[in-house]
């Protein structure tokens, strides 16, 4: 039975443990052990994960000895104890490298966890030593036709006095013959601290995240609360200015001015990309807002009055979002890289700074103005790279990954998020004065300062860090 288990084990882990079929579980342990522990580079600001959410569980899987059951969540693995129920979480501070985990198997010497970015084994999970390595995460685990507590299941396992049941989107919970228990601790109103966080804003005192799968949320001490008022599910952007919040989705561009009511700009339509602060005149806030095929200038004061439209700028067909940077104004295009135009004037000249102008890509996903006329380009798969008031273009050194997804800047500081990681630069010509660690997921869409803190919006929770 002993080289059956070390054979299953070997297959599971695939290319973290041997596959020796004669080792002993003191073998497969020191197998384990071998691999290198993740080292935090020198320059590590380690962030703090503040909101993730577990309820969407994709996979259980019994214990080897029948005394646990394993639950792969979208907010890390837990065990529960077989008898008792009782809990125990594993996350980034266990050694996982992504809270969004995909899958779990038990093993008689090890157990194996698969997540978004890698595969993680240990030989002693209660010692929060899970070792990881890159690989590709597995296929989902589709939901049955069954629904429970009133969402889909996923799956059951049986145990002695009844059994465990997974489910997207209401968590875990035990079936004792029909009395259900849910056992992964929901927040006290009912819902879940969201997941896929696009952007976080501070406005009349209250910190709000948009995310991409579960609408505006509003942040405070006891977790992440949905705004039912708030008509929208994908956000794209959030933009808070002195008298209103405005949100940019999928379902359209929105406003509040209590950050509770929330209105919905008609004559914009669907597919808000982007929005960035003109400024106030009169009492009055200028905002621009970019749909995929046009930038629009809107004026608030006792209504919303769109001042003017600018369709299909430069040519492009497809706008990604847009920064204002002393005066100038710039948009991130899928196809015509960044496009400078003067945001005052009602004719305004479009230039775009493409792969024909002399840049890598033409393809931006985001940008941040440098507060001096120029603008920071983060690219699809190319980095990122400066462009100045003068049109001089400069690449950034040092970026986490050249799958970018995201560029911030902040007193003097430019921030960048990618699909590995995210790091800031106090110098944006020298290398990262600061690479990010301890984040809920590598996949980083916004690093935002509030205050004297760094908001890192990743696509499996939010974290902070000290912005020193």
């Amino acid at each position: 039975m002993k080289k059956i288990a070390l054979a299953a084990l070997a297959v599971a882990l695939t290319a973290l443990i041997p596959q020796r079929t004669h080792e002993g579980a003191a073998s497969a342990s020191s197998s384990i052990a071998a691999l290198a522990p993740h080292a935090d580079p020198p320059n590590a600001l380690h962030a703090r994960v503040t909101f993730t959410n577990a309820s969407d569980v994709r996979a259980l899987a019994p214990d080897a000895d029948g005394d646990a059951v394993w639950a792969a969540t979208s907010g890390g693995v837990d065990r529960y104890d077989a008898t008792t129920r009782a809990r125990a979480h594993f996350g980034i501070e266990s050694g996982l490298d992504s809270l969004d985990v995909r899958a779990v198997h038990a093993f008689p010497f090890a157990i194996v966890v698969e997540t978004a970015e890698g595969r993680c084994a240990s030989a002693n999970p209660s010692a929060r030593a899970f070792r990881c390595v890159a690989a590709r995460p597995p296929a989902p685990n589709a939901p049955t036709d069954e629904t429970f507590e009133g969402a889909p299941l996923v799956a059951r396992v049986a145990v002695s006095d009844g059994a465990f049941v997974a489910t997207r989107g209401a968590g875990v919970w035990f079936d004792a013959r029909g009395a259900h228990a849910r056992l992964d601790a929901p927040q006290s109103d009912g819902s879940s601290a969201k997941t896929f966080v696009r952007k976080v804003a501070f406005y009349k005192d209250r910190e709000y995240a948009g995310t991409f799968d579960d609408g505006l949320v509003a942040l405070d001490g006891s977790g992440a609360h949905a705004i039912p008022t708030a008509p929208m599910r994908m956000v794209n952007d959030v933009l808070a200015t002195k008298d209103a919040l405005f949100v940019a989705a999928n379902e359209g561009f929105f406003f509040s001015r209590d950050g509770s009511k929330f209105e919905r700009v008609d004559a914009l339509g669907r597919d808000a990309t982007g929005l960035a602060a003109f400024g106030a005149k009169n009492g009055d806030t200028t905002v621009f807002v970019t749909t995929t095929a046009a930038v629009h200038r809107v004026r608030l004061g006792r209504r919303a009055i769109v001042e003017a439209n600018f369709w299909r700028p430069a040519g492009t067909r497809s706008l990604q979002g847009i920064a204002v940077s002393d005066r100038v104004a710039w948009i991130a295009s899928e196809d015509r890289g960044v496009i400078r135009f003067d945001p005052s004037s009602n004719a305004p000249t479009f230039t775009a700074f493409d792969k024909l102008a002399g840049a890598k890509t033409s393809w931006v996903v985001a940008l941040a103005g440098d507060d001096r006329g120029g603008v920071f380009a983060a690219t699809l798969r190319d980095g990122v790279f400066h462009v100045d008031a003068r049109g001089a273009m400069r690449e950034v050194r040092g970026v986490p990954n050249e799958w970018t997804l995201d560029a911030s800047f902040a007193r003097g500081t430019l921030c960048v998020g990618t699909q590995s990681g995210a790091a800031c630069w106090s110098d944006w010509t020298k290398e990262p004065s600061r690479v990010l660690v301890g984040l809920p997921d590598a996949r980083v869409h916004d690093v935002e300062r509030l205050g004297d803190r760094l908001f890192v919006s990743t696509e499996a929770g939010l974290a902070e860090a000290d912005a020193t």
